[in-house]
């Protein structure tokens, strides 16, 4: 079943059947979740799956709605801010994009983790 693109609001607020296939803008065929019961995991790998197919704008409120939901694990967290600051980056929204870099240094740090910090710093 192919279900026409909506606006990303729309389809992130919604109860969106698990496995709904949709059609990204590049023709690709993919699959959604069910974000009322997805984990933070769930949600961040949905919104890569709409990154790499083209589709940042539905990909970063699959990555903001994980940061809200959060996670215990945070090299989990780690990597959501990271998504975050990068698809803000392509996006051209560079507030944002600076902003979730600084949130991935502070959880480095506060983890004692060196190479997560000089990841952070990338930016």
């Amino acid at each position: 079943m192919v279900v026409p693109s909506t606006s990303h609001k729309s389809r992130v607020s919604a109860v969106i059947p698990a496995y709904c296939c949709y059609m990204a803008s590049n023709g690709a065929i993919c699959r959604t979740i069910d974000i009322s019961n997805a984990s933070c995991m769930e949600l961040a790998l949905q919104g890569e799956q709409y990154c790499k197919n083209g589709d940042c704008r539905d990909g970063v409120e699959y990555f903001e709605t994980a940061n809200k939901v959060g996670t215990e694990d945070l090299k989990t967290l780690s990597a959501v801010y990271s998504q975050l600051g990068n698809t803000y980056f392509y996006l051209k929204e560079y507030e944002k994009a600076l902003e979730y870099p600084k949130h991935d240094l502070t959880l480095a740090r506060t983890l004692g983790d060196g190479v997560g910090e000089a990841k952070a710093r990338e930016i």
